[in-house]
């Protein structure tokens, strides 16, 4: 929820009150779709876009993706978090090292890799693991970091 009030006050000093009230309102009720229509519509008075508005929308939407019930949506978001080295939702990413999904748990270690003394350990287990996917990313991230 850390990210939702940055945003929050984002849009409460960037834009016009009432556009501002109604964004904060969608993005706490994880309306995203709604925070992008009011972000239109602010875009329409400003005459431009904003990028660290556009900014604050992509984040937030990467933040409630890991929380999203397929176990596929939060190991993308992790993937993205990874790829672009979003460190505000780095503790957010490290919650999932309990997640159901294995496959979620090593995504997670392995864009933690060398921020969390927990992510080797999580990478060794699904070295040893029935779920090929999970393996696969495990031997790469190993590989890279070796190589």
């Amino acid at each position: 929820m850390r990210l939702g009030a940055l945003l929050c006050v984002f849009f409460i000093a960037c834009g016009p009150p009432h556009v501002a009230r109604r964004a904060r309102s969608l993005l706490v009720a994880g309306d995203l779709a709604g925070a992008v229509t009011a972000y239109r519509q602010w875009r329409a008075r400003r005459h431009g876009d904003d990028p660290d508005a556009l900014r604050a929308m992509a984040m937030s939407t990467l933040w409630s993706a890991l929380s999203w019930p397929s176990p596929r949506a939060r190991a993308r978001a992790i993937r993205v978090i990874w790829r672009l080295e979003l460190e505000p939702l780095a503790r957010d990413v490290s919650r999932l090292f309990n997640d159901d999904d294995l496959v979620v748990r090593t995504t997670a270690a392995a864009a933690l890799l060398r921020a969390h003394p927990d992510a080797p350990t999580l990478l060794e287990q699904a070295l040893s693991s029935d779920v090929a996917e999970a393996r696969r990313i495990a031997i790469d991230v190993l590989a890279r970091k070796m190589g």
